[in-house]
């Protein structure tokens, strides 16, 4: 197997995706009730949720994202 450099890109889509479950999240615990949250998945360790938070927080070219999940198809 050979190894493949990941493209810029593909840290672009990263930080949108983290944003994204940042948005999400937050939206799901200010809406939700606590029978909809227990079926709710969440990501496992508070410093892993914050860690997303603060990736999420991270700027990102939007004209990158489209190449980045091409490269991520073909791969």
């Amino acid at each position: 197997m050979s190894k493949q450099e990941i493209p810029q890109e593909v840290l672009e889509l990263v930080r949108f995706l983290a944003e994204t479950w940042t948005d999400i999240d937050k939206f799901v615990y200010e809406n939700c009730t606590g029978e909809q949250l227990m079926k709710y998945p969440v990501v496992q360790g508070t410093r892993n949720q914050i860690n997303l938070k603060r990736i999420g927080e991270q700027p990102y070219s939007k004209e990158s994202l489209h190449k980045a999940v091409a490269w991520m198809l073909n791969t």
